[in-house]
């Protein structure tokens, strides 16, 4: 039978390395927050100190053509890795973030069509078959609708560690499932431009799919900033 020292020093280094995962899981949440509120900012923010091109793009996709596509890409592709490495507090959350980060690398390496009513800062043109385009769009749709869903059902779950006031939770649980609705909504308001021409040509114009898209990355780096509890520390 091991001595009861030896057994108290394995609790102790379970719990060491249990903390420790946590405290990773912590980082990597708020690392995704930050770099889904950074998007909408840094891209606009390059393409006008470097070009001296105010016009705003017809969706943050259309970065990928002007001086700040590197960035777009590499905001895109780092997200994408820290969702592949993200372990979740479930088996179910580890498989969707996984997903999610496999998608959001398409999204990267697949460009969106290039279709600008406006091409002042537009860098290079490429072109692509159409299919390339439509990978692009049906993995950032996939993309938010599984975060969608991981903040609706999974991310309101308790970690079998963490203690927390009853009335807390339920604040928390009914901000996480508002956020995953207002994403889906984010996808709702997009829906238009695939059945209509005319309404297509109307959010090019008026730039609503830029909007949009902001608006969605807003909610989802919210959304991870809270689970990462960055947004508690500042209230």
């Amino acid at each position: 039978m091991k001595p009861k020292s030896n057994i108290r020093q394995q609790e102790v280094q379970s719990n060491n390395l249990q903390d420790l995962a946590a405290s990773m899981m912590m980082t990597m949440r708020r690392w995704v927050g930050y770099i889904a509120l950074s998007i909408g900012i840094l891209l606009p923010l390059i393409t006008q100190l470097l070009t001296q091109c105010p016009h705003l793009q017809e969706s943050i996709s259309h970065y990928y053509y002007t001086v700040a596509g590197p960035v777009f890409v590499g905001l895109l592709c780092g997200t994408g890795f820290f969702l592949i490495c993200y372990p979740g507090n479930a088996d179910y959350e580890d498989c969707l973030t996984n997903a999610a980060g496999v998608l959001l690398l398409a999204v990267a390496f697949f460009p969106t069509a290039f279709e600008q009513q406006d091409t002042t800062c537009t860098t290079f043109i490429l072109s692509y078959d159409d299919w390339v385009g439509i990978v692009h769009l049906s993995c950032a749709a996939l993309f938010f609708l599984i975060l969608g869903g991981v903040s609706i059902w999974l991310f309101p779950r308790p970690h079998p560690r963490q203690k927390e006031n009853p009335a807390k939770r339920r604040l928390r649980n009914r901000l996480y499932r508002v956020a995953g609705v207002a994403l889906w909504l984010g996808l709702v308001a997009l829906a238009p431009m695939l059945v209509s021409e005319e309404i297509r040509t109307a959010y090019e114009k008026y730039k609503v799919v830029f909007w949009v898209e902001v608006y969605m990355l807003v909610v989802f780096g919210w959304v991870w900033l809270y689970k990462g509890r960055v947004v508690e520390a500042w209230r």
